[in-house]
């Protein structure tokens, strides 16, 4: 029998319901993945970074949009469902760095999209179910949030956009 791809994280249930306990636990996750160890980015000239400013709770800015949801930043809740995933964006991004340049690996695909002048990485679970953003810098890219995708709808139109941009990419190479 095949284990599930990415493994399910821990709950808060896991902890007997100890939420100082549970939130020391994925900081820790997450400090382990990105801070003690940086993920590497297949790129080259590029390395990988972590928003940690504005701290949020003396946390790193990242963690804490990880973590949490709502449209107003000050406003954003925590999500169990995202703190259980807290081990997923560093999965999934070691998964892009074996499978770039290639659109896509058994687990995951990728494309790019712009947004308010910037260049956004996104890459998602390979049924679009789970989305890491990374966005570009010029000589670095950073991790800008990571989220479950729980709306058929979201799927539906974030693989609209994969399949977009890669047609896009084709086209765009067919006439050089």
């Amino acid at each position: 029998m095949n284990d599930p791809w990415p493994p399910p994280g821990p709950s808060l249930n896991d902890f007997g319901g100890d939420w100082p306990k549970y939130y020391a636990h994925i900081y820790g996750r997450y400090t382990a993945d990105f801070l003690a160890e940086k993920p590497s980015w297949p790129i080259e000239g590029k390395r990988f970074a972590i928003k940690q400013q504005p701290l949020v709770d003396g946390h790193c800015h990242t963690f804490w949009h990880i973590i949490t949801e709502g449209e107003v930043e000050e406003e954003r809740e925590v999500s169990t469902d995202r703190c259980a995933c807290v081990s997923w964006p560093r999965l999934i991004l070691d998964e892009f760095s074996a499978t770039y340049p290639s659109p896509r690996s058994e687990r995951i695909v990728w494309w790019v999209e712009g947004r308010g002048g910037r260049t956004r990485f996104h890459i998602c679970l390979s049924d679009f179910s789970y989305l890491v953003v990374v966005e570009d810098r010029p000589d670095y890219v950073l991790l800008w949030t990571a989220f479950p995708v729980d709306r058929e709808h979201q799927r539906r139109r974030r693989r609209n956009a994969y399949e977009q941009y890669w047609a896009q990419q084709g086209k765009a190479k067919a006439a050089r």
